[in-house]
């Protein structure tokens, strides 16, 4: 019970991780998928958004996949999140925010952020095993880890898809920037943290 309607989950990424598994084993594409069939996501109403996503990398199956799920969101790199910037509606960083509160709810909904940073363009982060010269800037992955570690709903964040056999020193660099401002917003709410202690 104490799930119910309480917990969330975004997955930032260029791909949508929701394929069926193979040989009836799980592998990198099918974690979401895995849990929004879950009986924890499908009896305790859980939420599930899916940001900066590449449409060229993305199935339509797999889009109308998640939208048959109920409450989920997907939000397009291209399509929203710079569209909406060019429409003076708010930087990435700031539609995050946005995301990140609609998603946590009134019922202060407990959430988990998945980083998977091959959503970085290849420039910024050139060692993922699937990279792509479009995606986030370092700066706006920078900045929407100190918004989920600055956010009190989010519990967990991770990152996932370094490939140090493509390159280590550079993307080593950004994903330890970017893991320092995520403690950074977590610091941001120390105090209200240690009253609950």
């Amino acid at each position: 019970n104490n799930l119910r309607d309480n917990f969330g989950v975004i997955n930032i990424d260029a791909h949508f991780d929701v394929r069926p598994k193979k040989n009836n084993l799980e592998h990198s594409g099918s974690p979401f998928r895995m849990m929004l069939e879950s009986e924890i996501y499908q009896n305790n109403n859980g939420y599930f958004t899916e940001f900066a996503c590449q449409g060229h990398q993305c199935s339509m199956k797999q889009y109308q996949y998640i939208k048959s799920n109920k409450n989920t969101k997907v939000y397009w790199l291209d399509k929203d999140l710079r569209k909406n910037e060019k429409l003076n509606q708010g930087t990435v960083d700031q539609q995050f925010d946005k995301c990140l509160n609609e998603l946590s709810g009134n019922k202060n909904r407990k959430l988990f952020v998945s980083f998977d940073v091959d959503s970085i363009r290849q420039s910024d982060c050139p060692g993922v095993s699937c990279s792509s010269p479009i995606g986030l800037t370092a700066i706006e992955a920078a900045k929407i880890c100190y918004i989920s570690g600055a956010n009190k709903n989010v519990m967990v964040m991770d990152m996932s898809e370094f490939n140090p056999n493509a390159e280590s020193y550079l993307t080593g660099k950004l994903l330890s920037w970017m893991f320092y401002n995520f403690v950074l917003g977590v610091s941001t709410r120390a105090t209200s943290l240690r009253s609950h202690l």
